[in-house]
């Protein structure tokens, strides 16, 4: 790694592997203290502890895959920490979720069976803890019929609560309480916003984002695979996670960021650069000598080459000037009118189109031979003798090569861009095109004066100059002469340039498609993904969602709202939730809460201590803080109001009661009888 690159402060990718869980014993000084048991049943992460801990012990997937055994073996399942790199196993993972819902209650079973047996409750015969787990907002009356049924029949739990995981966390940051407030909750799937009116949670009024901390991570991904594409299968979930985590953040004005980006400066001193995993070719390593002699042996090869297409086509234009030579004689001989059909036979249209070939041919020849007797562009005479060169003397030298080597581009660059435009309808080019040709059409001169009676274009050798104007934006014949220039200053380059003959081996190689044998080709380079990708969250259009970004929802949902109570919940603008790691957050929503809220409103934003834990250390207070009786949903109330109730509570979704059935009407006698 020369200085450069030590430069770039080039970061390593964690890449940990599986983390089995260290299975607690379940002691008798545990059982003693009666704790509860508290599940924080998230879409992609489960953490799960007693109400007891401070922060909860076990965090992993909630995620398993199926494996295939052998035939007539049972299938082997790997859940949560034994997964490591889901990419591994990315065709076989399954989840209970759909959404943020669960739906499959086979899988939730086989991952609960894996928290008990963790928590040391998996020898257990009787489960007589209570346990609380988290749901999402409005959660489906189905679904949580189906956990109340699992928990109960299958685990036999004695009590049974469940509460809002955006809730839990503002209530562990009240201080236990729900004073007047917005929640912003920000899950892995979606996002809620929450009103908090008189110690309740307004559900009437919440909202719901289908963007979360999972989109944004798969935008990531899909950004950098389209920016590196030889590298798509290195660019993975858990890559992207490591990066987003810990490299992203949300930008306060995101139109000014993308302008301060812009600044090549400030671009290079703050882009990342994640290095992929690279293997070093095997086999005897080259000495410094064997380098610099194979270095020589490509530049020599490429001058040769250039050489050779040198001495081709001056062969072709002397043949070429030869015949024109020749048939110049023969005009001044038998006149323009005999030798007309030898004129087309060399494709020339005129005796003034034939002079102007010849003398556009001797010029090309004799810089040709001029090019090839002494070299258009020669070595410094300290680089040609085995002598210390100068390396002030070197370095304006190769300076002076690449501003020769830009400008040649540039003018290929442009050469190449009139003739596309010339194929466009609407170019200046086509347009300047399309007027002359109409000219002669309809049989106007240049000037634009009508010509009487038959056409007569062509009879007047100036006539034949429109030509030139038609062509001139496509370029003349010193394309080919242009190209074998700029060849020759690329091998000069190769040889004496260090960087330029890095960028141009890394161009190659890319281009051909041969693996790279260098570790700078396996670099991820993070610019202004690291902004735009938490940008989602404020303008879902981004990634095609046409909702309402966070912002937006805000401004819609305080407006039904009277402007009292509008104040109210201004006051305490509470976010949550994984993505709410990310630096920036409060101060971005700080910025454009004015503009939601009447005309000089105070405001006040606040974070989450800890936006990923605080959901379930809120629960784990919750639960040892509140009677079974007050917020617990017992067997004998499960057996008697039936499998979809539950005791609801301030941090729980609503339980609304069925509406009873409408009496069937009881059958009329005189109904029956009619016409029939």
């Amino acid at each position: 790694m020369d200085s450069e690159d030590l430069e770039l402060h080039v970061l390593e990718f964690r890449d940990e592997g599986a983390t089995p869980l260290q299975i607690r014993p379940y002691t008798a000084a545990l059982r003693s203290q009666k704790p509860v048991l508290v599940i924080d049943n998230g879409s992609w992460n489960c953490r799960a502890g007693w109400s007891t801990d401070p922060r909860p012990p076990f965090s992993f997937y909630n995620l398993l895959a199926k494996q295939k055994g052998k035939k007539g073996e049972q299938e082997p399942i790997i859940i949560g920490g034994d997964l490591g790199q889901i990419e591994n196993l990315r065709w076989m993972l399954r989840s209970p979720f759909d959404t943020n819902v669960v739906v499959q209650f086979g899988y939730q079973e086989v991952l609960l069976d894996y928290v008990l047996a963790n928590m040391g409750l998996g020898e257990e015969t009787h489960l007589d803890m209570p346990v609380l787990m988290t749901e999402p907002l409005l959660n489906l009356a189905y679904s949580r019929k189906q956990m109340n049924e699992l928990l109960f029949e299958c685990y036999a739990f004695p009590h049974v609560a469940y509460g809002v995981d955006g809730a839990f966390s503002y209530f562990k940051n009240m201080n236990r309480g729900l004073p007047d407030g917005l929640v912003i909750s920000v899950g892995n799937i979606c996002t809620h916003l929450i009103p908090v009116l008189n110690n309740q949670m307004d559900f009437g009024h919440c909202r719901r984002i289908d963007l979360g901390g999972l989109n944004m991570t798969l935008y990531l991904q899909r950004l950098l695979q389209l920016k590196y594409p030889v590298h798509a299968s290195s660019i993975t979930i858990t890559r992207m996670e490591e990066i987003l985590q810990g490299y992203c953040y949300y930008a306060a004005n995101y139109s000014d960021a993308l302008a301060k980006w812009r600044n090549r400066d400030f671009y290079k001193a703050s882009a990342l650069y994640f290095q992929l995993p690279f293997q070093a070719p095997t086999g005897p390593v080259a000495t410094q000598e064997e380098i610099d002699a194979r270095r020589e042996e490509n530049a020599q090869r490429l001058r040769d080459m250039n050489r050779k297409r040198y001495l081709e086509k001056l062969a072709q234009d002397e043949d070429r000037l030869e015949k024109l030579l020749t048939l110049q004689d023969l005009v001044k001989q038998k006149g323009q009118k005999s030798t007309k059909d030898d004129l087309k036979a060399l494709g020339v249209r005129s005796v003034e189109g034939l002079q102007a070939e010849i003398q556009t041919l001797t010029g090309t020849i004799t810089r040709t031979k001029e090019r090839l007797e002494r070299k258009a562009i020669e070595v410094p005479k300290e680089s040609a003798a085995e002598t210390v060169v100068d390396p002030e003397t070197l370095k304006g030298w190769v300076i002076d090569l690449k501003e020769q080597r830009h400008r040649l581009v540039d003018q290929r660059s442009a050469r190449k861009q009139r003739k596309t435009d010339l194929g466009k309808r609407r170019s200046y080019a086509s347009q300047q095109r399309m007027k002359i040709i109409t000219h002669l059409a309809s049989g106007r001169t240049q000037t634009g004066k009508r010509l009487k009676g038959e056409d007569t274009f062509g009879m007047n050798d100036e006539d034949w100059l429109v030509y030139r104007e038609i062509n001139k934006e496509a370029g003349d014949s010193d394309s080919e002469e242009e190209r074998m220039q700029l060849d020759e200053i690329e091998g000069l380059l190769l040889k004496y340039d260090a960087p330029f003959r890095k960028e141009y081996e890394k161009t190659q190689a890319l281009a051909s498609g041969a693996p790279p044998k260098s570790p700078e080709f396996y670099r991820l380079e993070v610019g202004v993904e690291r902004f735009r990708v938490p940008e989602i969250l404020f303008q879902p259009s981004l990634v095609g969602v046409d909702q309402m970004g966070i912002m937006e929802t805000i401004e819609y949902m305080m407006r039904e709202y009277p402007e009292d109570v509008q104040k109210r919940l201004a006051m305490n603008v509470f976010v949550t939730g994984g993505p709410a790691n990310l630096p920036g957050m409060d101060e971005r929503i700080r910025r454009d809460l004015g503009s939601c809220l009447p005309f000089d409103s105070p405001f006040r934003v606040s974070v989450a201590g800890n936006p990923s834990l605080d959901a379930w250390i809120g629960a784990a207070d919750w639960a040892a803080s509140t009677p079974l009786d007050q917020g617990f949903l017992s067997r004998k109330d499960y057996l008697e109001h039936g499998r979809d109730y539950f005791k609801d509570h301030k941090l729980s979704n609503k339980y609304a009661v069925p509406p009873p059935k409408p009496p069937t009407p009881a059958p009329n006698p005189e109904a029956k009888k009619g016409k029939f």
